[in-house]
Formats: C-alpha cells, structure tokens, sequence
C-alpha cells in the first residue's frame, strides 16, 4: 500500500488518493519508518507544511540513519521558516552521506542558512532576478531580498517581494514576521499585528516572534481604550511562562529590529525612531 501511495504521488501526480492510501498505510500495525516517511513527504508536495513534521520526526524516531529523512525534514523546516532547525537536519542529512539532486539542494540551502539575513551569497545574487522571477518562490531567498530592500530603505519594493513570496507560501513565519516589520514601519498597525499574529500561530516559540507581537501590541495607536491596552500591552509574553525571564531581551529585540524610518504618524508613535 505504501508503494501503491508512492507511485501515485511521484508518478502520476495524483496527491489527494496518494494521501489517503499513506493515511491507511500508516494505520496498519506493521507500519514501518518508509511509511510515516511516504505520508510527510505527500503532505510537503501538497505544500501543508505544518502538517509534514509531525510524520517525517516519527519515520526518524524509527530510522535516525535515513539521510533523506534527515533532508526531508530539513525541507519542511526550510519552508516555514524556521531556519536554524532546518540547518541542523541539513547537516545531519549531509553527514550521512546524503546524495544527487537532494546533496545538491542540502548544500546550497547552507550555504544561504550560513548567510544573515538581508543578505545574500553571492551565486544568490548573481542569479538575484532569475530568483525574483521563479514560478515557486524560495522563501529563504525572497526573505534575505526583502530584507536587504527595506535595509536600503525601499520599503515598497521590499513589500512587494514579501507579499509576493508569502502569497506563495503562507506557513512562513519569518517572512510573516518580515512582512509585520515593514508594515509597522509604515504605521499600519493593524496589518502588522495581522501578520506577526499569524507568523506566531507557525513559529509560536519563536523569540524575535514573540518579541515583537508584544511590542506591536503595546504601541497600538494610543487611541484605542485604556481596557483595550492593558488586554493587549506584551500579553505575547505572559502567554509562555518560559519567556517570562526573557523579557528584557526580548523587548531589546524588537526594538533593535525596527527599521529606522520617520513615520507619518503622531509623536508617540516616532518617539523611538
């Protein structure tokens, strides 16, 4: 049934019976690593990312040594953002002797996980347009694009590219959070809060996340009810009491990651900048 699952996914396409079959498949009691591993990868090319992980942990959790496992894993991380994860599964893939087209994408995704963010490799950026232009936006690409944009002070060009890459895939959490920074450093609070809301529904352990729901949240406009305020001022970190002691350091974060910009916006609002 697995095998059945897999040629129907990778040969003919066809992802909703291909997922249905690996759903009976990993039901079975004789169920192995192969087949949590089939169903992962069925989700990913279905792009429900947040869905992937919890299958393909399971198929390592039975077989440590797969590095495609490893791969796959570490692709899925990729794709929602959460890079430093996605780097660990790299390497380990690479370590066991990972090989063809995956060896090849492992590498270049390190070599650009081991780039800050807001910028890029350099083969990244002799290819800058042809990326620009891919039919399936790479998400670390477009955020290191996008971040570099808005660093210069283009903050409409770099809006463009993360809409245009978070329109492709909605389950980022950093481009989400990227997206939040350069809407608040326009003053529309509202889609700010909108998109480090959902950036945080992905990534909800996520520090830089957290931080900065909470200080979006306490600079709401100060029009808003005094209720409204104390309801909302830094309850992102009383939500997890682990973040609790890291309080000041995450409240320097968000401040740190602000653009520097003046706003056309009342003086409690630029008071920071």
């Amino acid at each position: 049934m697995n095998n059945l699952a897999c040629n129907l996914a990778y040969h003919n396409g066809d992802l909703d019976e291909a997922h249905e079959l690996a759903l009976k498949a990993r039901d079975l009691p004789s169920s192995d690593a192969n087949v949590a591993d089939t169903l992962g990868w069925i989700l990913y090319f279905k792009k429900e990312y947040l869905q992937c992980i919890s299958p393909l942990r399971e198929s390592l959790s039975k077989n440590f040594e797969n590095a495609e496992g490893h791969y796959r894993l570490a692709s899925v991380l990729y794709m929602i953002g959460d890079e430093e994860a996605a780097r660990q599964e790299f390497e380990q893939a690479l370590a066991k002797q990972l090989t063809g087209f995956d060896q090849a994408d492992a590498r270049r995704k390190l070599d650009l996980l081991g780039v800050s963010r807001g910028k890029l490799t350099p083969s990244a950026e002799a290819s800058r347009e042809r990326l620009m232009k891919a039919k399936s936006p790479d998400p670390g690409v477009f955020l290191r694009i996008g971040e570099n944009e808005a660093a210069q002070g283009n903050y409409e060009k770099a809006l463009k590219l993360l809409q245009q890459a978070v329109e492709a895939n909605p389950q980022n959490g950093m481009l989400l959070l990227s997206l939040a920074r350069s809407t608040f450093a326009r003053g529309d609070f509202a889609a700010a809060m909108e998109f480090v809301s959902n950036a945080r529904k992905i990534m909800p352990d996520n520090v830089e996340i957290v931080a900065f729901l909470g200080g979006t949240r306490s600079n709401w406009p100060r029009r808003r009810s005094l209720s409204f305020a104390r309801t909302w001022s830094w309850s992102g970190y009383l939500q997890s009491r682990r973040f609790v002691k890291a309080t000041c350091d995450a409240r320097f974060l968000f401040w740190n990651q602000l653009p520097r910009v003046n706003l056309p916006s009342p003086s409690y609002v630029t008071s920071w900048v």
